[in-house]
């Protein structure tokens, strides 16, 4: 996962997982690590993709484990036929308009391909003042 990360930097705050089917097979037990799922899943929301869902060692036998993969990735195919992804959540939306006022402010020198992203997209969606104050 850190490699995931730490390669994936480069694209900054732009989803470029858009409509992309996820799931997160993961080794350890997930089941007492709340934290961790919550942040994979506000990650998945981030890219603007869908969350199929998660798959652990943690759930049994390997018979089970198996069952799970094969759920998981049959999931990914249906929702990717009928293009389907998840409405915004909370952390997409409100993850979206901190990121969009930090780049829109403090960040824009740092954040060029960004601030590009945002402005192409229509992301700087936020009111504007008007001349007659309206």
């Amino acid at each position: 996962m850190e490699m995931l990360f730490d390669r994936s930097f480069f694209n900054g705050h732009v989803p470029v997982l858009e409509n992309k089917q996820m799931g997160f097979v993961i080794s350890g037990p997930l089941s007492q690590i709340s934290n961790l799922r919550e942040i994979l899943s506000a990650y998945v929301g981030m890219q603007h993709s869908n969350l199929v869902g998660f798959v652990s060692d943690d759930v049994g036998s390997s018979t089970e484990i198996d069952t799970a993969l094969q759920s998981i990735a049959s999931r990914a195919a249906m929702y990717n036929k009928l293009g389907y992804i998840q409405p915004p959540t909370f952390y997409q939306v409100g993850g979206e308009k901190l990121f969009r006022d930090a780049v829109w402010s403090r960040l824009r020198v740092v954040f060029q391909a960004d601030h590009n992203y945002y402005k192409k997209h229509g992301s700087y969606n936020f009111p504007k003042r008007t001349i007659n104050g309206g």
